[in-house]
């Protein structure tokens, strides 16, 4: 005899009962299993939207909205590096020891302030030239990089993601460069770790300066404003 099926002959329970209770339970797991499809359709909804609804959060006036082969390969040769100094639009750092924890000051105050170039790789020397110094792998140190700017923990806004940031191959070494754009100001302002009051910087000559309480509660005031 089948344990899973009562023997009317012993007991009041019709066998049919028990196939009914069997075939409720499978229906309920289908309906689980819908109303998980669905809430995965949802959320890819909702993704797309966010994706396309989102505000712009760069400047398209400014010369760094352009891609790497139109905009600052044509504004910097980076063959010859001992032509430029450090300024309001150009941050050089030597790297060679990992991805510098500055990086992510001047990646606010560019953002924040007109935006600007980040080169990774690069030793500004006592006379105030710059130099190429290559890293050692490029590549490992860009992906880490644009794994840690989409996290909004590290950076309240990604804005370099979509072909801003790329490998250099100077003719001297392989160097990082990172082309920052000004954001949009639905966006500013933008800032580094989780407090806009602590990590929000803007440009002040070739130095990251942090914004006072003022300058950020202005920004935030003007990003509201419709």
């Amino acid at each position: 005899m089948n344990p899973y099926v009562m023997d009317t002959r012993t007991s009041n329970v019709p066998v049919y009962q028990f196939q009914h209770i069997r075939t409720e339970a499978v229906s309920i797991s289908d309906r689980l299993i819908i109303i998980a499809g669905y809430a995965l359709f949802v959320n890819r909804i909702f993704e797309i939207c966010a994706k396309f609804f989102r505000p712009a959060c760069r400047e398209p006036g400014s010369p760094l909205y352009w891609r790497k082969q139109k905009g600052v390969s044509a504004m910097y040769d980076f063959t010859h590096m001992e032509r430029y100094r450090e300024d309001g639009r150009l941050e050089a750092k030597l790297a060679t020891g990992g991805l510098p924890e500055s990086i992510w000051e001047s990646y606010s105050a560019f953002a924040n302030a007109g935006g600007g170039v980040i080169l990774l790789g690069v030793e500004e020397l006592p006379d105030h030239s710059l130099r190429t110094q290559g890293l050692l792998d490029a590549g490992e140190m860009l992906e880490e990089f644009l794994s840690l700017v989409r996290d909004p923990a590290v950076a309240s806004v990604d804005l370099v993601s979509d072909g801003r940031a790329w490998v250099e191959d100077t003719g001297s070494g392989d160097i990082i460069v990172i082309a920052v754009p000004q954001a949009d100001r639905r966006c500013r302002p933008v800032w580094v770790g989780r407090d806009p009051y602590f990590g929000t910087y803007h440009r002040v000559g070739e130095a990251d300066i942090r914004c006072t309480r003022d300058e950020v509660d202005a920004m935030l005031a003007d990003r509201a404003t419709p």
